[in-house]
């Protein structure tokens, strides 16, 4: 009875392997412009960063020096695509899309575009998180 359901329990591990982002990956869609948290189904606009307060949040997180300008989506992207100091390493998955590692700099991307997203469209007046 036990070695079906370890058999069907690898079968499942081994289907969910095969999807297009790997565990510890975002997404980068540039053809919808969003961000996705593992896989497609849960994702953020880039155009969330126009106009934001927390673009020095983010270039902190990468390292960079604070800066009070508003970032557009192409930079934003330009700092994802290529980080400072090879932070990290991108991976292409298709023409419009890249794999990008989750590390401190890219949680810093997702979470402030989630806070804005939330601030934007869902709080109704609450504070985030």
């Amino acid at each position: 009875m036990r070695i079906p359901l370890v058999a069907g329990l690898f079968a499942l591990v081994g289907c969910t392997s095969n999807m297009t982002s790997e565990p510890g990956y975002y997404t980068l869609n540039l053809d919808r412009t969003q961000l996705c948290y593992s896989g497609n189904s849960n994702c953020l606009n880039l155009e969330l960063i126009y106009p934001s307060h927390n673009e020095h949040q983010i270039a902190r997180a990468y390292q960079l020096p604070s800066t009070s300008e508003s970032w557009n989506v192409r930079q934003l992207v330009k700092l994802m695509l290529a980080p400072p100091g090879k932070q990290y390493e991108v991976k292409q998955i298709s023409d419009f899309s890249y794999l990008i590692p989750r590390n401190v700099a890219t949680n810093s991307v997702w979470y402030h575009l989630e806070q804005e997203q939330y601030d934007l469209y869902e709080s109704n007046g609450k504070s985030f998180r």
